[in-house]
């Protein structure tokens, strides 16, 4: 095996260094496609990222919008109540005024 090299003399250290030269000719051919290939990854992890923040944020709000209604229920039945209860109350002062005035 040692005298094939041998045997070929300058003949396989050119073939060597062509293959060699080949090689790195094929790899640097490839070195864009590898370099896109991995933005694409990268950009598809953040963008997975992304959606999944989106969706839990999406979930939350919707988690929350019941509570929130109730908590803010009371407030609104109140608003919408006052008149009338201001009415009520606003009528049994001049009622009873009126009794103690008779």
């Amino acid at each position: 095996m040692d005298e094939f090299p041998r045997l070929l003399g300058g003949d396989f250290a050119r073939l060597s260094a062509s293959v060699r030269k080949a090689e790195l000719s094929l790899f640097r051919s490839q070195i864009p496609g590898l370099v896109r290939t991995r933005m694409n990854e990268q950009s598809l992890r953040s963008s997975t990222k992304r959606t999944l923040k989106n969706r839990e944020l999406a979930a939350i709000g919707q988690m929350s919008t019941p509570i929130a209604h109730e908590l803010n229920q009371p407030q609104q039945d109140a608003r919408d109540e006052w008149p009338y209860t201001a009415e009520l109350l606003l009528n049994a002062r001049l009622g009873a005024a009126f009794k103690n005035t008779h």
